[in-house]
């Protein structure tokens, strides 16, 4: 799929729809798995002056 085509398809309600199903359709996320996602996107302050 070329990047033109990537971006057509962004655009049309049908894509969305089906994102939306496949997200519907997954089982929930565990403690587990909410803490390391979590994590994965905190930042303590030095770390943010740092970059």
């Amino acid at each position: 799929m070329t990047s033109s085509t990537t971006r057509a398809a962004e655009k049309t309600p049908a894509y969305w729809a089906h994102i939306r199903r496949l997200v519907d359709s997954a089982p929930p996320l565990t403690d587990d798995q909410r803490a390391r996602i979590r994590a994965a996107f905190h930042h303590t302050s030095s770390e943010v002056k740092a970059a």
